[in-house]
């Protein structure tokens, strides 16, 4: 099942506790079909354990025109400390 398009995801810190993740579905019905797919619920079931899910329009820094990413390590992104 091909559910993401072929763009490369951006990942992205804002704030210490902030990160933004952006990818392209391949059409809608992708967003509904990933959630039946074990590997994808797999995947999201982690993250969940990390995040929460909200609407762009609710990250505050999102109501700037510009604002100022950073690449976090994996690490960040896991919730672990720095090595």
């Amino acid at each position: 099942m091909k559910i993401a398009t072929d763009l490369k995801p951006i990942v992205a810190r804002v704030s210490p506790v902030v990160f933004i993740a952006v990818f392209g579905w391949r059409i809608s019905e992708s967003i509904r079909e990933s959630h039946s797919h074990p590997a994808v619920d797999e995947m999201l079931n982690e993250i969940k354990e990390l995040s929460e899910y909200v609407p762009i329009a609710d990250v505050e820094d999102s109501k700037e025109l510009f604002i100022g990413f950073e690449s976090p390590s994996i690490h960040e992104m896991r919730g672990k400390p720095k090595t």
